[in-house]
């Protein structure tokens, strides 16, 4: 897309919006199919990038952890923790928390020196 026809649809979002729900109406793509459609797509990508069965293991684990990050417990978007060498699924944790985790490699020695170097530091 050029740069012109980018400002041109900023400058007529409404305008786009409704040819665009015109246009999904009149091929029968209705919202609900859209969602559905978007959630087949989500558990592919999920089976692709994870193997089979990852998919209905994440949503199982977001009811037993009711939507909150199993680290910090807030309430935010989730994303599978894996064992990078066994390819295990562990629970579901917060982006912020995944990256904690992936900053220190995995590593429970690092971890347990951060931790002494934030009570030292108190």
């Amino acid at each position: 897309m050029s740069e012109a026809q980018s400002n041109w649809k900023k400058r007529n979002r409404n305008r786009v919006r409704k040819y665009n729900r015109a246009w999904y109406h009149r091929r029968g793509q209705t919202p609900e199919r859209k969602r559905r459609r978007r959630l087949r797509m989500w558990f592919h990508t999920k089976k692709r990038t994870y193997g089979a069965g990852a998919g209905e293991y994440i949503v199982k684990q977001r009811k037993k952890q009711k939507g909150r990050c199993n680290i910090c417990r807030k309430r935010r978007k989730l994303v599978l923790d894996h064992c990078h060498r066994t390819g295990k699924f562990r629970k579901l944790i917060c982006h912020t928390c995944n990256s904690g985790i992936g900053f220190l490699k995995d590593d429970l020695r690092l971890l347990r020196r951060a931790i002494r170097h934030l009570k030292e530091s108190v």
